[in-house]
């Protein structure tokens, strides 16, 4: 008995981590709807994508809300499971899925008494944007932000889980930001939340639509495998109708 015992111990010793049941733990900063901040009673669609992917393969999910700068760097670390709404431009030392979870569509912001409406990146050197700290933007945005992040008569970067919140609020205010640039879906769940929507008004779209995933550890043997489980899930979550249903529980369509 104690040698058929010891031999079962081996077999399960070798057993593929990710086909174990495991706790894997997924973070981000609040970004709803994508991800929210557990307190708010909602954890976003991703998790909710996530959590319902992972689950039924026996696993458990552990989501917790870091500011994005510690969510990357303890992910790459191999401190942490995965970063909720990695782009392309996040993906060094991540294995992003092959599928994504949302197409990120950023958008200008501006004060409802504006009349600046953003028509090209020339056009934002004569106001104060405010974004994210350490949030990667895409494409000539994203490069504009790299050039001016220490010229604060046009880059004002904040930090911290509610960073959305400030620079809205520090824009209605008037204290150092005209305009703030950030996902537009983002911004719109978030000024409903707050009740800001009628104090802002979008002054127009940046750049093309980017693919936002849950990005996994390299640094960890598993990340390939929930990389991969993410990819069927999500096919088989979008056959199903369930895709559609989770989404619509945030006033949202498929993106495909």
């Amino acid at each position: 008995m104690k040698r058929l015992t010891l031999i079962a111990a081996a077999a399960v010793m070798l057993l593929p981590l990710a086909a174990r049941a495991e706790t894997i733990t997924l973070v981000a900063d609040p970004w709803c709807p994508y991800n929210c901040d557990p307190a708010s009673g909602k954890l976003g669609y991703a998790v909710d994508i996530a959590k319902v992917i992972f689950e039924k393969a026996g696993h458990t999910v552990d989501y917790k809300v870091l500011p994005w700068t510690r969510a990357l760097a303890d992910t790459r670390a191999g401190k942490i499971d995965g970063a909720v709404g990695a782009g392309t431009t996040d993906k060094d030392g991540l294995i992003l899925p092959k599928e994504e979870i949302a197409m990120s569509q950023n958008g200008a912001y501006v004060k409802a008494s504006s009349a600046w409406v953003y028509k090209d990146i020339k056009g934002l050197e004569s106001v104060v944007t405010g974004v994210v700290l350490d949030y990667t933007y895409a494409g000539a945005f994203g490069d504009y932000v790299t050039a001016n992040t220490r010229n604060p008569k046009r880059i004002v970067a904040s930090a911290g889980n509610n960073a959305l919140e400030q620079n809205l609020r520090r824009m209605i205010a008037g204290r150092g930001i005209d305009v703030v640039v950030d996902d537009v879906a983002v911004v719109s769940y978030n000024t409903k939340e707050l009740n800001l929507a009628t104090e802002i008004k979008s002054a127009g779209t940046i750049g093309e639509a980017d693919p936002i995933y849950i990005g996994f550890s390299a640094a960890k043997p598993t990340s390939q495998a929930y990389a991969d489980l993410m990819d069927a899930g999500l096919a088989e979550m979008r056959k199903s109708g369930k895709l559609a249903e989770i989404l619509g529980k945030y006033g949202l369509k498929d993106w495909k």
